[in-house]
């Protein structure tokens, strides 16, 4: 059976948009194939990135003496699709 969220009515205030940062996601939120997951928003003076789950510290250039209170952290909830249609990072 072929899923038929492309054909769904959609609307750009679905869930998991963050305030309309991510596209929505290629399933519909009802749909069986729609699947979550955990992923954390990393924002520093004005930019952000979304990394897995884990990976923060990777990103995070605390070794460099920067203090990591200036480090915004927090979760989002997307789908694969999502995660994967966003723009490379470039640094902050």
């Amino acid at each position: 059976m072929t899923c038929e969220c492309l054909t769904w009515c959609r609307v750009p205030e679905e869930p998991n948009t963050y305030g309309g940062r991510f596209q929505m996601s290629e399933h519909h939120p009802s749909c069986p194939d729609y699947k979550a997951e955990a992923y954390t928003v990393i924002e520093y003076d004005g930019s952000f990135c979304v990394v897995p789950k884990g990976q923060e510290a990777d990103f995070m250039d605390v070794d460099e003496g920067d203090d990591p209170a200036n480090y915004k952290l927090s979760t989002v909830m997307l789908t694969r699709d999502q995660f994967d249609n966003l723009p490379e990072f470039m640094g902050f």
